[in-house]
């Protein structure tokens, strides 16, 4: 799993592009609460997650449904790790800090954690696959969406995060956009002309006069 995160992350610059193609929860039913954004991507999903502090006797200690990696993109948090095939909580095996950075996986279908933010809340993705028959916490109600600014914040920052920062075409996809009466921000550019036929062809002109001329 830890492989296929690491080709997730080449791919989500494009990804975080479209927002329409991101839905988003707000996991309150246990602590830590959790604000979350996921799509589809292949055959697994994809989950934006920033997690907000709490203490580690509130926190849920849990395995997962199905084989998952995960990354901290920003924070830190505490985990504590166990092992067990029943549905009870197991005894601890160990509980560790994981930095900013900290890569995981869980592949065994009897894994079990709980974490809990330290000094703030914490950022991370995780790329989850497809459901074992395992039984796992869940809400007895139904989750709410983000409120949409919430949601957008969210997505912003981790474009912001994860380094996907102006490049040379920058100044060109503000500018072609500019058509739509507004100036506007990089990534409300780059999401308007990726649908956008008339700003690709303006874009194409640009570049086939800037780098095909001939003499």
């Amino acid at each position: 799993m830890l492989e296929l995160l690491d080709e997730l992350k080449v791919e989500l610059p494009a990804l975080l592009v479209d927002a329409g193609s991101w839905q988003s929860l707000r996991i309150d039913y246990h602590p830590p609460l959790v604000n979350r954004l996921w799509r589809e991507w292949r055959d697994y999903r994809v989950y934006l997650h920033i997690i907000y502090p709490c203490s580690r006797e509130e926190a849920l200690f849990h395995p997962h449904p199905w084989p998952s990696a995960m990354e901290i993109v920003s924070g830190k948090y505490e985990m504590t790790v166990g092992y067990g095939e029943e549905n009870n909580p197991p005894p601890v095996a160990s509980i560790i800090e994981l930095p900013e950075g900290a890569k995981y996986e869980m592949t065994n279908i009897n894994s079990w954690h709980l974490v809990r933010p330290l000094d703030g809340p914490s950022a991370s993705i995780m790329i989850a696959g497809k459901p074992w028959n395992r039984q796992a916490p869940k809400s007895d109600r139904a989750l709410e969406p983000l409120h949409p600014q919430i949601a957008k914040d969210l997505l912003d920052y981790f474009r912001l995060r994860l380094g996907y920062k102006y490049n040379a075409l920058s100044h060109d996809v503000i500018e072609v956009a500019r058509h739509t009466g507004h100036i506007l921000g990089y990534y409300a550019a780059l999401a308007h002309v990726v649908k956008c036929g008339q700003c690709q062809k303006r874009l194409d002109d640009i570049y086939r006069g800037r780098y095909l001329s001939l003499d």
